[in-house]
Formats: structure tokens, sequence, C-alpha cells
């Protein structure tokens, strides 16, 4: 049996300047970003993920969004162009270790690409189009994946970040969604767990192997999940939440 890995970044003291698209700017307290931080990555160690703990980037407050940097696939490793100016420096130092793992390919401009956009579901890999991810970011991917065997789907996002924010992935041929933000059609034939519609953000929630990873904010959420028969392990993120983050930004798995 394999064992997953996952890079994670210490957040930045500065997180308080990062980017928001979708939220209201409000006082973000460093040092409970930190703590909740600290949390999730000692849940992928309990759950027996081999994680790389990279240290922050001096001018980078959103670099520990890990999963925007980059898609890791198991033939590919493909580097994001990144939606906003200010976070592009986020795959200089990202680069080299990917090159360690995969054969590395990029997306350039004018394409534009964010990992929170992608969802992975076998060799169906779902991109939103968003303000982060562009019709050439995905004709990029396309030209990239296709030829491995990958299918390409596009889906509309709508009221959220990313195509992450509204859905994710659980595994079991199942996707978790907000029907608020992301169209159910769009998924094909996959089964749909709907979220509590009093949690909005609750359609976020990480894979790893049986396992899913999730916010401890939703727990109506979480109880139709569970009684869908999947293990959830509820981790803090309102802080982190107040970046627009969610359990999926914080690891790029492979």
């Amino acid at each position: 049996m394999l064992i997953p890995s996952a890079f994670v970044r210490e957040p930045s003291p500065d997180i308080d300047q990062c980017e928001l698209t979708c939220m209201e700017r409000t006082t973000i307290n460093p040092e409970l970003v930190a703590d909740q931080h600290k949390s999730f990555v000692n849940l992928l160690k309990k759950l027996n993920v081999k994680t790389t703990i990279l240290a922050h980037e001096k001018g980078l407050p959103d670099g520990m969004f890990m999963q925007d940097p980059a898609l890791v696939l198991d033939e590919v490793a493909i580097l994001c162009r990144l939606g906003v100016e200010s976070r592009r420096k986020e795959t200089l130092s990202l680069k080299p270790l990917l090159k360690e793992l995969r054969p590395i390919m990029e997306i350039t401009a004018p394409g534009m690409m964010e990992g929170g956009d992608i969802q992975v579901a076998g060799k169906n890999i779902f991109v939103g189009i968003s303000t982060r991810t562009n019709a050439e970011g995905v004709a990029q991917l396309k030209s990239i994946v296709e030829p491995l065997g990958y299918f390409v789907r596009i889906i509309e996002v709508k009221g959220c970040l990313h195509l992450g924010t509204g859905a994710t992935y659980l595994g079991k041929n199942t996707f978790l969604i907000n029907p608020d933000w992301i169209d159910a059609k769009a998924l094909g034939s996959f089964k749909i767990i709907l979220i509590d519609a009093s949690e909005p953000f609750a359609a976020n929630a990480l894979r790893v192997g049986e396992n899913l990873i999730y916010s401890e904010d939703s727990p109506k959420t979480r109880a139709l999940m569970e009684a869908q028969g999947f293990i959830v392990h509820s981790t803090p993120m309102s802080e982190i939440a107040k970046a627009e983050g969610g359990v999926t930004c914080l690891a790029l798995l492979y």
C-alpha cells in the first residue's frame, strides 16, 4: 500500500495581508492561524501522511495555501500560474522539490490556473472557471493530461473563490457540494451529498485515503457525510477561513 505524502508550509506572520476575492477583510490573528495550522498538520501525521513542512517565505502572505501552486498526478507535476500577481512567486521554491518527484510541466501566460479550482476523481479532472483560473489555463492543462488518459471537465464557479470552495471529491464516486455555488448537473453521474444549507462553506473536505479531514465548523454537514459511511476527522479552521482558506488549501498531496 502506498503511503500518501504532502507538502505543507508554515503560515506567514503577515497572513492578514492575504488576497481576498469573495469575502470582506476582517482581523486575522496570526498566532491563532498558526495554532490551527499545527492542528491540521498533526492530523495529517495521525492519518499516516508523510508530511514535509516548509518554512514560510517573506513577502508571500498566502504561502500556506499549498494546494494552489501545483497539481501533482502520478505521471507529472504541473506548476500553476496563479490568478493574482502577488502569489506567482509561490511556485519558485516548490519547483525543485517537485522536480525530484515527477517530470515538470508549467502553465504559462496568458493562462491562469490555481489548484483550488481542480478536483481529481480517478481519471476525471474537474476544473472550475473562476476569477483565478481561465479558459487558456484549462486548455493548457488539457494538452498536458489528456495524452496521459485523463478527461478534463469544466465547471462554472459562481459566488465563491474556487471550485474546491463549492465542491470536493470525497471518494466512493461521491462529491460534496454547495448547490448555490456549483451546478450538480456538471458532475454528471457522480453521487452527490448536498451540504446543510445553514453551513455555506461546508463543501470543502480533504480526502486522505479512506479518511476525510474537515472543518469543525460544519457539524451538520459532517453528520450527513457520516450517515453515508464516510470517516470524518474534524480540525479547527475558523481563523484560517477568514483568509478564504479551507482544509484542501493547506496541503499539496501526492
